[in-house]
Order: structure tokens, then C-alpha cells, then sequence
């Protein structure tokens, strides 16, 4: 509170018409933006040379989260961004067929994992279905008889037994 008060006094106010442009539209808050379209070049450049995303933005200047933000608002620079993971990730490719050693191999395969990994991904997929392919059968036993719950165990312990030769 103390702290409001202060600062009260010696900030000075900003007229509501100070804050609207020629046009009487809001005027812009904030910084204004780092943004140049050459920068479009630039990210497809050092991508291409195996750079991440958050490494051109250090290059630029500016932190990952701006980059997402200029590729929400300028269609050139998303564009640029698909450009250049694509570039990414045949030089990680280009690379992984060139290397000689197993840690080059084992480095260039994890840079992969990370920027293609809809690619290069270890996670495999399995799909469960039920007969010929169709859906499993589910049985709620809540709704059964005991007489029909005694078939299905007794067919469960059937099946469960190993085949006699």
C-alpha cells in the first residue's frame, strides 16, 4: 500500500487522449516490435545449418516465445519457420549419413528425435481390435445371468488350459 502511494505521486498520468493516434484509433502498447522481414532469411539461413529455433532467436535477439509470436502474426515468417525446420532436419540427415563414429551417429539421431519427431520417434503405435477387426466386446456382468456368467467362466477357463498333444 505504502508502495502505491509513492509511486502515486511521482508517476505522472496519462491523458486518455494522449493515447489514441490521428486517426482517434488506440495507439499501440508497448515496446514496439523487433520484427524485419529480413529476418525471414536469416531463420531459414542458420536452420539450414542445423540451428534450433531458440538458437536463431539468440542469434536475432529475441527470445523462442517471440519467434512463435512473429509466425502468428506475419504469414512470411511462419512460412519461414516450415522453411527451415524442413531445412533442419535434412542437414541433420545429410550429417547422420556422412558420420563416421557411433557418437556422431548417437548425437545426430537424438538432434532428429527432437526436430522431426513425427519422423524419428522410438514410441510405437498398437491397435487392439476384437473379432475381424471389429470392436471389442465388452460384457457388463451386472446385467448377466448367473447361468450366463458360469459359460463365460467355464469358456475362459477352457481357453486358459494349454493345449494336450
Amino acid at each position: 500500500m505504502w508502495m502505491e502511494h509513492c509511486y502515486a505521486s511521482t508517476m505522472p498520468r496519462m491523458a486518455d487522449s494522449e493515447n489514441k493516434t490521428e486517426e482517434g484509433k488506440a495507439a499501440p502498447v508497448g515496446r514496439p516490435s523487433k520484427y524485419d522481414p529480413s529476418f525471414c532469411d536469416v531463420l531459414r539461413e542458420k536452420m539450414g545449418e542445423g540451428y534450433s529455433k531458440t538458437a536463431v532467436a539468440g542469434i536475432i535477439g529475441v527470445n523462442h516465445d517471440t519467434l512463435v509470436e512473429w509466425a502468428k502474426v506475419h504469414p512470411e515468417f511462419s512460412v519461414a519457420v516450415k522453411d527451415g525446420q524442413a531445412k533442419r532436419t535434412a542437414k541433420l540427415e545429410e550429417d547422420l549419413l556422412l558420420a563416421k563414429d557411433g557418437p556422431s551417429v548417437t548425437s545426430r539421431i537424438f538432434a532428429l528425435k527432437n526436430a522431426s519427431p513425427h519422423e524419428w520417434r522410438d514410441r510405437q503405435s498398437h491397435e487392439i481390435t476384437g473379432q475381424g477387426g471389429g470392436p471389442i466386446l465388452t460384457i457388463d456382468p451386472t446385467k448377466c445371468s448367473t447361468e450366463t456368467l458360469r459359460e463365460i467362466m467355464a469358456a475362459a477357463n477352457e481357453a486358459s488350459q494349454p493345449d494336450e498333444e
